[in-house]
């Protein structure tokens, strides 16, 4: 499913609102608790923008996604470095395929446009 301008503009917005929400509702309610139990609240909404419509997100979840967690680690600020063992266990096992794990691979999901405009696929993530 590819999404339209307005549209796109509308979800994000939603993962503004309630990223929690959002993540649920497109992709897996299942998965949106994942974001809510292992994602710190302040960090919620460009995690969710970043895998549902690929905005890409700063350096810091950038280089998460990158699993590059020396980089991760210095740009960390200070609940972050605390809890970054937590971005991994939910890039393991709530985060679709494909949206991370090289810098090459977050630029493709970008250009892809995220999660909502992807086939259905499965597999590991990163």
């Amino acid at each position: 499913m590819t999404m339209d301008a307005y549209r796109r503009s509308e979800l994000s917005q939603e993962t503004f609102d309630d990223p929690v929400e959002a993540y649920s509702k497109y992709a897996g309610g299942e998965l949106g608790e994942g974001l809510r139990r292992w994602i710190p609240a302040h960090m919620r909404a460009g995690l969710a923008r970043y895998i549902l419509l690929g905005i890409l997100p700063g350096s810091f979840l950038r280089s998460v996604l990158q699993t590059d967690l020396i980089q991760a680690t210095a740009k960390a600020d200070e609940v972050n470095r605390e809890q970054l063992y937590k971005y991994v266990l939910f890039l393991v096992n709530y985060a679709p395929a494909g949206c991370c794990g090289s810098l090459e691979a977050i630029q493709q999901w970008s250009v892809r446009g995220g999660l909502v405009n992807q086939p259905a696929r499965g597999g590991a993530p990163c």
